[in-house]
């Protein structure tokens, strides 16, 4: 079952949805606006630490591909504040979607997870970051658990 939880300015649309999939442990921030302001991002941020530390999560795709304006510097600080709580997590890794260029705020973000001990990639698409978190590498023994198919 998916638990997906919409977040709405004031004008009642929606400029981010949090995807929660308990099946594959992760978690998905799709984000969906022109602009946005600082306490909205930290609300979705916050939001999705609590749910990582209360869900047991180990996967974070966060999709910002559809953000026309950065995000801003000055939320870094409550960005970072959020994601403290994930050092006694599962947490494993974390997607960013994004074809921007990198700026502070998102640096800032990127070091918060680092400190945790999560695993952090960017990709430029949807596909390949979802690819990332959930199969795992050639290198894995859970290819080697695997029945061979014979044909």
């Amino acid at each position: 079952m998916q638990q997906i939880k919409h977040f709405t300015n004031a004008q009642d649309k929606i400029f981010a949805s949090v995807v929660v999939d308990s099946q594959h442990h992760m978690l998905s921030c799709l984000w969906r606006s022109e602009a946005l302001a600082a306490g909205q991002i930290d609300d979705v941020t916050e939001y999705c630490a609590q749910s990582i530390q209360t869900l047991k999560l180990h996967y974070w795709l966060n999709d910002v591909t559809c953000i026309q304006s950065p995000f801003h510097a000055h939320s870094a600080e409550a960005q970072k504040s959020a994601l403290d709580r994930l050092h006694d997590t599962p947490l494993k890794k974390f997607a960013l979607v994004s074809q921007r260029e990198a700026n502070p705020s998102r640096s800032a973000l990127i070091h918060a997870l680092k400190q945790c001990g999560v695993e952090i990639r960017t990709f430029k698409n949807l596909v390949l970051a979802s690819e990332w978190l959930l199969l795992p590498s050639l290198e894995d023994e859970a290819w080697d658990k695997c029945d061979a198919l014979a044909y």
